[in-house]
Order: structure tokens, then C-alpha cells, then sequence
């Protein structure tokens, strides 16, 4: 397994320079205070400028600090755009952890948590909300991919480093708006393995690419491109741009281990290709930031297919729900005080979600109930 060893000079030189514009900052999420750093570029005017977001997730044990001095301010800085990093919470082994439905994931609120940054930074900072891009390192590429999942109509692109989908989202991704993804991955990884056995609730790359080819339309053929290498680290890159209606690239680390690539040490920096990707894209039609109350809401559940209970993330936002059948008779009213909705009464079928929300106006959904 190679492994990429950062040096101490150059993250000297990276927190040095930028630490003036980044800021811890908390939010109250459900009742629970949550941790994030924001970072703004030094030439950010929020009277004339409306700025990409980039929301950086760290990998299991990281937090969002450490992951903040690996490079990305410098991008942002010089590219002019804003970079939240969320903190993750602990997991019963006491990790810093992501809830993402792997075996040791959290069992934080994160996607209430991750759309309310982006309700809070819409607020307090000038942002284009058709720019808004997730990323994640590891466990938190992972959980980028459940964010797509249930976030595809907020996130406009995202890139994953060296973390695969996690078995229940391979069986069950197919966001509302097809994501545009960036996937890199190293050949040698031990950590989240490419290919070979892959680890419990974990899937390997080929899987999680055949999703993706799957939900962002492949149309059956690829280009392979080498990388120029001419760095000694024994690392080659392969960048497979899959031929799909929404775009879809595979960056091959061939023979590298569970790392990120930095230059001049290595031919190319993981995250100068994260932006070089990112920059390209913006949602076609971004959700309003919840927290808008005078706009129609939104609401924000999951899963679909439900069983027992369905969660409404942004529950805050809506008065009453009230439960149909496919063929327009009502089953029920109740309502919204909390995030979960018991709906192990209802037999299996379709059912249409009519939402209340605080200004009283109304949105319908359906839901599949298993």
C-alpha cells in the first residue's frame, strides 16, 4: 500500500495564508448544536457577489479542522468560492463519524444537518444557490453519495474520493435530479477496498460506477485517458469519462493506496481536479432554501420506499400532513411536531403526502409504503 505522507512546510504555507478568512461557526439542528468552519475568499464582496459552495465532508476519526488545512482553501482563495467543512459526530465507537448505512456510521441527523448549512450560509452569506457542490473524503464520500440520493435537488455536482456507496444506497440511488460525479480511487486501497472482497455495507468501485452509469444515463461507451507521469511516486492515473446524458468521470489511482494526491509529489492535486470538475455544472433547478417562509416549502423526506417511519427533515417548515390514497380518499390528518412520521399503519401500496405548511400553502408527494 503506497502511502502520501504531506509535509509539514506545505500545510504551514496553507493554514498560514488563509487562516484570517476561516471561521468556526455552530447551528442548532433539531435541537442539537452542530459544528462546521467556513471559509471565505479574501476578495469576497457580498454586496456585488453571489459565490459556489463547496461542502467538504471528512473522512472516520478526521474532523472538519484537520480536513481544512489539506489544500482547499488555497483553491477557494484563488478561484473565489466559499467552502463549508461540517463536523461529523461521534459513533458508538466513538469516531467521528458520518450516518451513512455503513457499520459504523453515526446515528446524527446529518441530512437535516447538511440542509440546514445550506439554508444557513444562503442566509448569511451572498451565494448562487444553483452552485451549490458536495465532496467528501472516505466515509465522507460516502456519505456524498447518500446526500445525492436525497439532496439532488440542492446539490448541482459532487466528487468522491476514495469512498464507495454504501449497499443500501447501490440498491436504492436514484435521486430526483441525476448528479453529476466525479469518483477517485485508488487500485491499492486496503482501507475501502477497489476491487476484490469488498467490506461489509460497503460497496466496491465497479458497483458504484454501474450505478451511476445507471442513474446519469450511460449511453454505452467511455474514453480512457493517461495521465502525464512524471512524478516517482509509482502512482499512474487513468481519467474514464463514461459517455452518460449527466456526466460521469472515474479517476483510476493505479497502485495507489487509500490517499488523496497532491503536486508536485504526485502528477496531479485531488482537489485542483475536484474544482476543475465542479466549476462546469449548475443546478438546472435549485430548491429554495427552506428557511424562506414566505415561499412555498419544499418538504424534504425519507426513504421512499418507507416501511415503518418516514423522516421529515425540514418538519420545521410544515403544520399538518394528510395521508391519501392513490385514488384521492383521505386516510389521515395529523399534525408535524417532530422529524419522524409513524406510517406502519399503512398497508403496502402507493400513497399521496399532502404537506401544510406554515404559510399555508401545500405541496403533494407520493411515497411507496413496502
Amino acid at each position: 500500500m503506497i502511502k502520501n505522507i504531506i509535509p509539514a512546510l506545505i500545510l504551514i504555507i496553507t493554514t498560514s495564508s488563509t487562516l484570517s478568512q476561516q471561521t468556526y461557526e455552530t447551528v442548532i439542528v433539531n435541537g442539537v448544536e452542530r459544528e462546521y468552519y467556513q471559509y471565505l475568499p479574501s476578495t469576497y464582496d457580498p454586496q456585488t457577489d453571489q459565490l459556489p459552495v463547496v461542502f467538504l465532508l471528512h473522512g472516520l476519526g478526521d474532523n472538519a479542522l484537520n480536513t481544512s488545512t489539506y489544500g482547499m482553501n488555497t483553491i477557494a482563495e484563488s478561484e473565489k468560492f466559499i467552502v463549508i467543512y461540517p463536523q461529523g459526530m461521534p459513533n458508538s465507537q466513538g469516531n467521528n463519524a458520518w450516518n451513512n448505512n455503513t457499520l459504523v456510521a453515526s446515528t446524527a441527523e446529518d441530512l437535516a444537518f447538511l440542509s440546514n448549512l445550506i439554508d444557513t450560509v444562503n442566509t448569511e452569506e451572498s451565494i448562487d444557490l444553483s452552485r451549490v457542490y458536495f465532496s467528501g473524503i472516505s466515509m465522507g464520500a460516502i456519505m456524498t453519495y447518500t446526500a445525492c440520493r436525497y439532496m439532488s435537488d440542492r446539490i448541482a455536482a459532487a466528487v468522491c474520493h476514495i469512498g464507495t456507496m454504501s449497499n443500501q444506497e447501490l440498491g436504492n440511488y436514484n435521486p430526483a435530479y441525476p448528479v453529476p460525479v466525479l469518483h477517485k480511487h485508488g487500485t491499492d486501497d486496503q482501507t475501502v477496498p477497489y476491487s476484490g472482497t469488498p467490506f461489509p455495507s460497503l460497496s466496491l468501485v465497479q458497483a458504484t460506477i454501474d450505478k451511476l452509469k445507471s442513474s446519469n444515463g450511460w449511453l454505452g461507451d467511455s474514453t480512457v485517458t493517461t495521465i502525464p507521469d512524471n512524478a516517482a511516486d509509482g502512482i499512474t492515473v487513468d481519467r474514464i469519462v463514461y459517455n452518460c446524458i449527466t456526466p460521469l468521470e472515474l479517476w483510476r489511482m493505479n497502485n495507489a493506496g487509500h490517499i488523496l494526491l497532491f503536486q508536485p509529489y504526485n502528477d496531479t492535486s485531488s482537489f485542483a481536479v475536484e474544482w476543475g470538475f465542479l466549476q462546469q455544472f449548475s443546478h438546472s433547478n435549485p430548491a429554495p432554501a427552506g428557511i424562506q417562509e414566505e415561499e412555498n416549502v419544499s418538504p424534504f423526506f425519507y426513504p421512499n420506499p418507507a416501511n415503518k417511519v418516514i423522516h421529515l427533515v425540514n418538519y420545521f417548515d410544515f403544520d399538518q400532513l394528510m395521508i391519501y390514497s392513490v385514488d384521492g380518499k383521505l386516510i389521515s390528518t395529523s399534525g408535524i411536531v417532530q422529524e419522524t412520521i409513524d406510517v406502519s399503519t399503512l398497508s403496502r401500496g402507493t400513497y399521496i403526502l399532502k404537506f401544510i405548511d406554515n404559510n399555508k400553502n401545500f405541496s403533494t408527494q407520493k411515497v411507496v409504503i413496502e
